[in-house]
């Protein structure tokens, strides 16, 4: 059994006394009143980190406002979170006693991270997707939206660990394009990207060379290219 099964195993259940079905009789209250509400009727696995004091980076973003978009429609908004690279789990920090908790996966359909110090720019949106890379056994997975549109780009913010004799985290993102319903696995490389099936090679090409873009470890290149591409072939 590994890490993550071990902590999921020793983890206990935060019960806070309503659930979400509670939450959603509330009839003729006001929004804040019903954002109360879906907040208290959180259910979630107290977190315990297990590779705490390990070196690199386990988190996408510290403590931050986000919103967090639910299988059944809901949107829980104004609620403090955090992601865990290293889990792919999504944090919530409870504002009554300040435990963190592991929200959920299977009720959550994606959620937004806000920045801390202009609160109405978006720091990540991320979308719960079943991946397929190579290397990865398929899961579903938080990825990022990078872009969208006939190619749309994501970014699997992983950590992992590379080495048993060192505690240090590997920053493992992956790259996936979406189109057609496929997913590609995609390097932070010229070649990479420019041999992807989905798009026309001289095309591409034309746009690294006029845009001056370079993609060799440049993930904004690599953005830029891709929302251009998609702004061209409209």
């Amino acid at each position: 059994m590994n890490m993550k099964n071990i902590l999921f195993t020793i983890s206990f259940c935060l019960i806070t006394g309503l659930s979400f079905s509670q939450a959603l009789t509330c009839i003729g209250s006001s929004d804040e009143d019903y954002q109360a509400r879906l907040q208290a009727g959180l259910i979630g696995i107290e977190y315990m980190n297990p590779v705490k004091d390990y070196a690199g980076i386990q988190y996408f973003s510290n403590w931050t406002q986000g919103e967090v978009f639910l299988e059944d429609g809901d949107v829980i908004r104004n609620i403090t979170l955090r992601y865990d690279q290293y889990l792919d789990q999504l944090l919530w920090l409870r504002k009554t006693d300040y435990r963190t908790g592991i929200l959920s996966k299977s009720a959550v359909i994606g959620f937004k991270l806000f920045n801390p110090v202009f609160g109405k720019e978006v720091l990540g949106s991320f979308v719960k997707m079943d991946i397929h890379l190579p290397g990865l056994d398929s899961a579903s997975a938080y990825v990022q939206v990078l872009s969208t549109g006939n190619i749309s780009l994501y970014a699997y913010r992983n950590a992992n660990i590379i080495s048993t004799h060192e505690y240090v985290l590997n920053d493992n993102t992956r790259y996936i394009i979406v189109s057609g319903g496929n997913q590609y696995p995609l390097a932070l490389r010229r070649h990479s990207l420019i041999n992807l099936p989905v798009v026309e090679k001289t095309a591409m090409k034309t746009i690294l060379r006029s845009e001056g873009i370079t993609i060799s470890k440049n993930e904004e290149g690599l953005i830029k290219a891709i929302k251009v591409y998609n702004e061209k072939k409209r």
